[in-house]
């Protein structure tokens, strides 16, 4: 036997939207998604819980429907390769790097030798705002583009609560 949910459409949206969200912010905490379920009206409300080290929880009639654990990557992650900022710029790998090299102030025989790395990349743009913004919308725009699997994924979450029930 399953409950009943009759704003299980919008249920699901919203969750959606938390998945996606949580995506996107990256957060260094956990944060639990609440349902609370009116057995009444059949019809249920998400909440969200910040739970920083993961050991706590409001002493209250909900059910923990999802768990975001903590985040140890964030945008810049996104962008693993040498030439990925450059890409997420929208920009020539070439042109990139004579703007890299000229942020690093290197000497001119120096800068003939010296090896851009990654980080050197992202110390770069995280210095320039617009850099910075262009590049997290990017990410978040590549998030977007999977909002298929994150419905798929609020799906099953909402299939599983339904079905755990016990009469």
């Amino acid at each position: 036997m399953s409950r009943e949910l009759k704003n299980r459409k919008e249920i699901v949206e919203q969750l959606t939207n938390l998945l996606i969200d949580f995506a996107k912010s990256c957060n260094q905490y956990q944060t639990d998604v609440y349902l609370y379920y009116n057995e009444e009206t059949k019809t249920a409300e998400l909440d969200t819980f910040v739970n920083v080290g993961g050991n706590s929880w409001l002493n209250d009639d909900h059910y923990t429907v999802y768990y975001d654990t903590e985040h140890r990557e964030d945008w810049s992650d996104f962008y693993c390769n040498r030439g990925d900022f450059a890409w997420g710029l929208d920009m020539s790998v070439e042109d990139f790097d004579k703007e890299v090299l000229d942020f690093l102030d290197l000497d001119d025989d120096e800068k003939d030798d010296y090896e851009i790395e990654w980080y050197d990349e992202l110390r770069y743009v995280t210095s320039r705002d617009d850099y910075r913004d262009k590049l997290i919308s990017v990410y978040e725009d590549s998030i977007e583009e999977h909002r298929a699997e994150y419905a798929e994924q609020a799906e099953d979450i909402v299939s599983s609560w339904e079905e755990d029930y016990d009469e």
